[in-house]
């Protein structure tokens, strides 16, 4: 064995304990997240460069990804507002999320490991998170001044665990359940599970708590998915669990019936449906390039005059489909759905073998649904713009795509 097969294969030795610190972060800090995957990206490119192996196959979603990024990046120049556009777009690198969890991903044991971690995290920071909402500012003190703490209407006490804004933990905690029900599902040992439904207990507390209505629409659609996956037993079970959830919390708490209110009122999202509107107007007038990446926020008081409004949110549209159309054009809108429908066609092309008691196949139901969910939220929310939250979802699509070829493979060695 030459000098450089055995540094790639030390490259091999050290990838997956990458991925365990990586998944480790993902829950409650994004310099760490981002740390590890700088580190990801120098690892699994030394490891090519080594083996002299420079060609990688992302699949449909990774190209897709590729494209959108691209035309971003071409767009920028010739979009209204070019000036601000090289800082914003270089914070698209971490669109590469997806291809180094993919290539440095071995073996499905590693990749349930990978998952187990990032659980046992979440579940950790959800208690936290609950503390933050029972106890409110003296729980926050050592961490950040008492005055960033996010009170609903009925000032109640949102839980944020470790990061900035209770959006951005509400929807990690939707995505790290479904994984963890993924990891349930797919199973066989029960002091795991036992581990693993306390984690999901945690984290539903916390993300009841977060009061983030786009990561319960996002968990809701999520969880249908994971039930259809599994089969129609399932699927009902997951659809009363939710009604009786939902009732339990409308009644019990004033601060959480007034906030599930707010999900299905119109005149409680007025701000929302018009923040829709202006994107929209904004697309209409600049639909080939955009406005440029990072310029909604300078562009929103000229498309907002006239409307009677108390205006809150200024930096995004609410709505990641609508703020890339906006700031890079249709293209970029239209490509962010492709790459979304397509992670979800990963999972939904393999339902049939998904309710087969293979642990692979469980745990694709898993990803599925966190696939499922950030479509779903994405459409009330601009998680692409969250790092914390894209960051997370790519690690979902790349767990989606290795199980399917993993399965695949299995299948054709039979």
């Amino acid at each position: 064995m030459n000098r450089s097969e055995r540094w790639a294969g030390q490259i091999d030795t050290a990838l997956p304990w990458f991925l365990y610190v990586f998944a480790f972060f993902l829950p409650f800090s994004i310099s760490g997240s981002q740390a590890v995957l700088a580190v990801l990206v120098l690892a699994v490119f030394a490891r090519a460069v080594l083996r002299r192996r420079l060609g990688f196959r992302p699949g449909p979603v990774g190209w897709v990804i590729v494209a959108m990024v691209a035309w971003a990046v071409l767009a920028a120049p010739f979009s209204l507002h070019p000036e601000g556009a090289a800082s914003r777009l270089a914070k698209y690198w971490i669109w590469l999320s997806y291809f180094v969890v993919l290539a440095a991903l071995p073996s499905r044991e590693v990749l349930v490991r990978a998952w187990k971690v990032l659980a046992a995290t979440g579940g950790v920071v959800a208690l936290y998170g609950i503390a933050q909402h029972l106890v409110g500012n003296a729980v926050l003190l050592p961490f950040m001044p008492p005055e960033q703490l996010p009170v609903t209407t009925t000032g109640a006490v949102q839980a944020v665990g470790l990061f900035d804004h209770h959006l951005t933990y509400g929807n990690s905690l939707a995505l790290t359940l479904l994984l963890a029900a993924g990891l349930i599902a797919a199973g066989r040992v029960w002091r795991d599970r036992i581990w693993l439904a306390c984690c999901l207990g945690t984290m539903s507390m916390a993300l009841l708590w977060s009061y983030a209505r786009s990561a319960w629409v996002g968990l809701l659609a999520g969880l249908i998915a994971f039930g259809a996956a599994l089969g129609r037993r399932v699927l009902a079970a997951v659809i009363a669990g939710a009604f009786v959830v939902v009732g339990v919390a409308y009644f019990a708490s004033p601060g959480l019936a007034d906030r599930l209110e707010r999900v299905v009122r119109v005149d409680k999202n007025l701000e929302r449906i018009y923040t829709w509107k202006t994107t929209v107007d904004m697309i209409a007038d600049h639909p080939v390039f955009g406005i440029g990446p990072g310029a909604y926020r300078q562009m929103t008081q000229t498309y907002r005059e006239g409307y009677n409004i108390h205006w809150t949110a200024t930096s995004h549209a609410h709505n990641s489909y609508l703020h890339f159309a906006a700031e890079s054009g249709v293209v970029a809108g239209l490509l962010f759905a492709l790459m979304i429908g397509l992670a979800i066609g990963v999972g939904a092309r393999r339902r049939s073998d998904v309710k087969q008691a293979e642990k692979g196949d469980r745990l694709l139901a898993g990803a599925l649904a966190a696939c499922v969910c950030f479509a779903a939220a994405s459409a009330l929310q601009h998680n692409a713009g969250d790092a914390e939250v894209c960051m997370l979802y790519q690690f979902a699509v790349a767990s989606a795509v290795f199980l399917a070829r993993d399965a695949a493979r299995d299948e054709g060695n039979r």
